[in-house]
């Protein structure tokens, strides 16, 4: 009996200090703590730019060129019609799907010049001249879908690099700015390029030429860098009614 009180006398001490060594042990600490406050998805604000033009071989369906064996202006070429896009966007980001929503404003540089329907006749004469003012241009905005497939996941290289490719479109609207002064023939049968030449007034202001208001069609395919958990580069091209390439550079939060 004397000897099973000694050992609980000593034992009951050690077990209590091995009682209060547990209890006074912090839990090791957590590294998996969620970046965006536990919300499922990223948000990024961003600024693109881009160039956008309308391709020469499809204006050659309507429009007589320069090639032309009886083109009336040697050394002067049909416009081109193209421009510059800069404008802001804000997305939402989960781990393949990206919400994309767009303003922006597209300035053209369409230059003025000769524009010949291929009416089938051949006459060189019949055409217009159309000289675009300096605010022409327009206002977009709408919203794309981007599905996004890791080719370098950030967590492989923790969280310093990613690169992935992304591919998706949407719609939008565009709404014209600025106007497009015209010359037609005359009565006397005046090619409207002379008339131009001469400095009579134009004929009138093509309101259609663009449409006041357009649908956006948006084909989109590119690439993403991200750079720590933060700035991101995307390259694409595509359709944009018009075609074009460009870049954006966005900040997630």
């Amino acid at each position: 009996m004397l000897r099973t009180l000694g050992l609980f006398a000593v034992l009951a001490p050690l077990t209590a200090l091995a009682a209060e060594g547990e209890a006074t042990v912090d839990p090791a600490p957590t590294t998996d703590a969620p970046e965006t406050d536990g919300r499922k998805f990223q948000m990024e604000v961003g600024f693109r730019g881009r160039m956008v033009s309308v391709p020469g071989g499809v204006l050659d369906i309507w429009y007589e060129n320069e090639t032309a064996d009886f083109w009336p202006l040697p050394g002067d070429r049909r416009p081109r019609i193209k421009g510059y896009a800069g404008g802001l966007e804000f997305l939402v980001k989960g781990d393949t799907a990206n919400s994309i929503f767009y303003v922006e404003y597209i300035k053209s540089l369409m230059k003025a010049g000769y524009w010949d329907d291929r009416d089938g006749n051949d006459n060189p004469l019949t055409g217009e001249y159309l000289e675009p003012s300096d605010s022409l241009g327009l206002i977009t905005l709408g919203a794309n879908y981007a599905y996004e497939a890791k080719v370098v996941h950030p967590d492989r290289t923790h969280k310093r690099f990613g690169w992935s490719l992304l591919v998706g479109g949407g719609l939008g609207v565009a709404f014209r700015t600025g106007s497009i002064n015209r010359w037609v023939q005359g009565p006397d049968g005046e090619p409207a390029y002379k008339r131009y030449q001469s400095g009579l007034p134009s004929d009138d202001q093509k309101a259609n030429v663009p449409p006041a208001v357009l649908p956006m069609v948006d084909i989109n395919g590119g690439m993403r860098f991200t750079f720590g958990d933060r700035l991101s580069l995307r390259f694409e091209g595509g359709l944009h009614t018009m075609v074009y390439y460009g870049t954006s550079v966005g900040l997630s939060f």
